[in-house]
C-alpha cells in the first residue's frame, strides 16, 4: 500500500501469549462526548507478523471502550495483519452514552508471540449526520464460513451418530399379530440435548402483553433455563421469594432450571459486608459457607444443576484470602445440601476471543485440574460464549471442547450471545457455531443468554426486537432447533408390522392408526435405540 496518510507508526513486539488478551495493549486518549444512537467510525492501519506457530498472521482486537468499571465496548475491530499495510474499519450505532473523559481506545495484543505495526488510527462520531450504512467496514468472517467447507460434513456425520438413535414401532392386533400397512406418525416432543435460555424473573412476573409474550416464547422454545440473576448472592438476599417463584414457574412449565451462582469471587459481585470481613479469615469463609447451606437447601431438589464457582481466572479477591483449595470447600458445601443437581464450575473466553486467549483456557483448564485434585465433587464445566467480531473458527471450537473433554466431564455452553449489528453475519455465526457445539460429543446442552432485545444485556444480541419481530438468528436458532434437528416422521408399517426411523434422541409421541382405530402412545428414545409396540384393538 502506498500513500499511507500517516508518517509515524508504533511497533509493538509481543514475547509470549499473556494469561489476558490485555496484557500487552496499546492506549490511547479519545474526547468528545458519545450519546446513544450516534454513528461512531473507528480506522486502523496495520501491518505484521507472528512467531506462534498457531497465528497464521499478527492478531488482536482494537476497541473503543468506558475507561473504567466493566470497560464496556462501543466498538470492536478485529486485526489480523500479515506483512503489507491494511486498513482495518469498525463502523457502530453506540449503544452506550458516554460523556467526553470516560471513553477510550485500546487494541489488545497479547495472543501470542508477534510484531504489529500500528498507525494511522483516527475515531470519528458522526452523531446522526450519518446513517450506518453509508460507513466503510471491513468484512468480518472466519475460517470455515464457507458453505463448502469440509468440516460442515464431519459435523453432519457426527450428528447423526451421536444425537440420534434407532427407534422401531411395532403395531399388531389385539391378538399381538403384526398390522401391516398401518399408519404411524412418529412426532417428537422434547430433546433430550438441553436448548435453553437465561430468563429474568421479573420477565416471567411482568403483566400485559409483553409479559405474555416473554412467557410463552420461553415455553415453546427452549426446555431448560437458567435465571440471570436472581439466584446471584446479592440478587438472592435482596429477594429469595422472587427466585423461588421463577423457579416453580419453569419446572410447571415442564422447563428443567440451572442455577447460576453460589460463589463469583470477586468483590464487587458479592453483597457489600463481604468484603468488610476481608480482614477475619475466619468469619469470612463462615459468611460463604453459610450463604452456600442457606441456599442450595432452600432450593434444595429443584435445580438440575448448580453453577458452584463463575469465572474464577480472574476472579480471586476470595480465594487470596482463604487459599486456592477453599473452591473445593464450597463444591463439598453444596453437595452436602443438595445430591441432586450436577455442580458446575464456569468461565469466559474459552471458546470466544477467535478461540486465541490460551492464558485464559490454560488458566481454566489448571484450575479444573486442581478441583479434582483436592476432591472437588466437581461433575461438569460450563463454557461460556459470549462473542464479538472476533469470531473462533468451528474447528478450533472443536480443538478447545477436545482438550476440556479430557476430564471426561459433560461440557454445556452455559451463556451463548452474539453481539453484532450485521444481522446477516450474526445469523450464520449462530448456526455455525450451534453445529459445532451439537456435533461435538462431550456437549450435553446449549443455553442462549437471554433472547428478547428488552430484556438483554446486549441488545444487538437479542433473537427477538423489542416489537417482538424475530430476527434472522432466531430464525436460525429455531430452524435448527424445532426443523432440522427435529423428528416428524409418517409411513406404514411392513408386512411384519413395524416401522423404523432414526430420530434426535428424546421424548415422543407415536401415534398409530388402523382404519378408524387411532392408538397414541408416548416413548422416549435415548442412546440405547427403542422398540415400541402399539396394539390397535
Amino acid at each position: 500500500m502506498t500513500d499511507l496518510p500517516f508518517t509515524e507508526a508504533m511497533r509493538v513486539k509481543v514475547n509470549r501469549a499473556g494469561t489476558n488478551l490485555w496484557d500487552v495493549q496499546v492506549l490511547g486518549r479519545t474526547s468528545g462526548d458519545i450519546k446513544q444512537g450516534d454513528v461512531l467510525l473507528l480506522c486502523i492501519y496495520a501491518r505484521g507478523s507472528s512467531d506462534d506457530p498457531s497465528l497464521s498472521e499478527a492478531t488482536g482486537t482494537a476497541y473503543l471502550q468506558r475507561n473504567s468499571g466493566a470497560y464496556d465496548k462501543v466498538v470492536s475491530l478485529p486485526l489480523a495483519a500479515s506483512s503489507e499495510w491494511k486498513q482495518y474499519f469498525a463502523a457502530v450505532q453506540s449503544t452506550l452514552t458516554l460523556p467526553s473523559g470516560q471513553h477510550e481506545f485500546t487494541i489488545h495484543l497479547a495472543a501470542g508471540a508477534q510484531t504489529i505495526d500500528i498507525g494511522g488510527v483516527s475515531f470519528i462520531n458522526y452523531g446522526n449526520s450519518r446513517t450506518l450504512a453509508e460507513m466503510p467496514r471491513t468484512k468480518i468472517t472466519y475460517v470455515g464460513a464457507e458453505p463448502d467447507a469440509p468440516w460442515r460434513a464431519d459435523a453432519a456425520a457426527a450428528i447423526d451418530k451421536i444425537r440420534k438413535a434407532d427407534l422401531t414401532v411395532h403395531v399388531v392386533n389385539a391378538d399381538g399379530d403384526p398390522i401391516p400397512g398401518a399408519a404411524v406418525h412418529v412426532v417428537q416432543k422434547r430433546h433430550e440435548f438441553g436448548f435453553g435460555t437465561a430468563v429474568a424473573a421479573d420477565g416471567l412476573n411482568t403483566a400485559g402483553d409483553n409479559g405474555d409474550k416473554y412467557r410463552e416464547v420461553v415455553r415453546t422454545w427452549f426446555n431448560k433455563a437458567v435465571l440471570e440473576n436472581d439466584l446471584k448472592w446479592p440478587g438472592w438476599e435482596q429477594n429469595r421469594n422472587r427466585a423461588l417463584n421463577a423457579i416453580a414457574w419453569l419446572r410447571d412449565n415442564n422447563l428443567t432450571v440451572r442455577g447460576h451462582n453460589l460463589v463469583w469471587p470477586n468483590w464487587q459481585y458479592l453483597p457489600a459486608d463481604v468484603q468488610k470481613l476481608s480482614g477475619d479469615p475466619d468469619a469470612l469463609r463462615k459468611r460463604v459457607l453459610d450463604h452456600i447451606a442457606e441456599e442450595v437447601a432452600a432450593t434444595r431438589g429443584q435445580l438440575v444443576e448448580w453453577d458452584v464457582l463463575n469465572e474464577p481466572v480472574t476472579n480471586t479477591d476470595l480465594q487470596k484470602i482463604l487459599g486456592e483449595q477453599e473452591m473445593a470447600a464450597w463444591f463439598r458445601k453444596t453437595r452436602e445440601y443438595d445430591n441432586w443437581p450436577m455442580l458446575f464450575v464456569n468461565d469466559y473466553n474459552i471458546i470466544e476471543a477467535g478461540g486465541l486467549d490460551r492464558g485464559h483456557q490454560d488458566g481454566y483448564y489448571n484450575t479444573i485440574r486442581k478441583l479434582i485434585d483436592w476432591g472437588a465433587p466437581l461433575d461438569a464445566i460450563g463454557i461460556q460464549g459470549h462473542f464479538d467480531s472476533r469470531l473462533t473458527p468451528p474447528t478450533r471450537v472443536w480443538a478447545i471442547l477436545d482438550r476440556f473433554a479430557q476430564f471426561e466431564k459433560p461440557i454445556e455452553i452455559t451463556e451463548f450471545d452474539i453481539n453484532l449489528d450485521d444481522e446477516a453475519l450474526q445469523a450464520q455465526y449462530t448456526r455455525d457455531l450451534m453445529t459445532a457445539v451439537f456435533s461435538h460429543p462431550s456437549v450435553s446442552g446449549f443455553l442462549m443468554w437471554g433472547f428478547w432485545e428488552g430484556r438483554h444485556w446486549l441488545p444487538r444480541a437479542a433473537m427477538f426486537r423489542r416489537d417482538w419481530s424475530l430476527k434472522p438468528n432466531g430464525q436460525t436458532y429455531y430452524d435448527l432447533v424445532y426443523k432440522e434437528w427435529w423428528t416428524d416422521v409418517r409411513g406404514e408399517t411392513a408386512d411384519d408390522g413395524a416401522f423404523a426411523v432414526r430420530g434426535f434422541k428424546g421424548d415422543y409421541e407415536i401415534q398409530a392408526t388402523v382404519g378408524d382405530r387411532v392408538v397414541t402412545v408416548p416413548v422416549t428414545l435415548d442412546a440405547r435405540g427403542s422398540e415400541v409396540t402399539v396394539k390397535v384393538e
